[in-house]
């Protein structure tokens, strides 16, 4: 399956691990791990402290469930990543912030798509090889993380990483192009653009 997760999977998954559902703990740690692992070293994290604050940032998110507190669609996800930085400033000796904050600006905030739109993207995704959903994944979650430190984290050169992606966006494109939903997607959009 294709590691995207929507707003509203994130809150559901918030909901099932502070009901202890072991497969939902599992599925944070699946899905959030490496997205996380991935924003630390698209903001400048070494490697070392990205794989161990990103590690111990679903840990921790686990363990201390109890304190989030729902506060909109992304917020479980903004807490965590807030939990991941508070980690990683921890591992190079800065000052954290306490648990219960978490930043909740549109930049930050996963996009919300429709059911439509996901299975759409899931299911082109899901015909790629898995190195090439992997490259589009990690850009897509990470727009600043260059292609060095993507080529390092998948275990390709800087080089391989640039060509793999750039093949697998085209693929992508192809395969989703005419899709029904994208095509309404792209209606949506220009109708949108139209008005302002």
């Amino acid at each position: 399956m294709v590691n995207l997760i929507t707003r509203d999977e994130m809150d559901s998954l918030a909901e099932r691990i502070r009901a202890d559902d072991s497969e939902a703990v599992a599925l944070f740690a699946e899905r959030v791990g490496r997205a996380l692992r991935l924003w630390l070293l698209s903001r400048g994290a070494p490697p070392a402290d990205a794989d161990e604050a990103s590690v111990n940032a679903v840990g921790d998110a686990v363990l201390h469930i109890d304190a989030f507190e729902f506060r909109g669609s992304g917020s479980f996800y903004a807490w965590v990543k807030r939990i991941a930085w508070n980690n990683f400033l921890r591992l190079r000796g800065g000052r954290e912030q306490p648990l219960g904050e978490y930043e909740s600006s549109r930049r930050d905030a996963p996009v919300a798509l429709n059911d439509d739109l996901v299975t759409a993207i899931r299911t082109a995704l899901g015909g790629l090889p898995a190195p090439e959903q992997d490259l589009l994944i990690a850009r897509a979650e990470n727009s600043g993380l260059t292609f060095a430190d993507l080529g390092k984290s998948l275990g390709m050169s800087e080089n391989a990483a640039r060509v793999r992606h750039h093949r697998a966006k085209r693929k992508l494109a192809k395969a989703l192009r005419e899709h029904p939903a994208v095509v309404a997607w792209r209606k949506k959009v220009a109708r949108r653009e139209e008005i302002e």
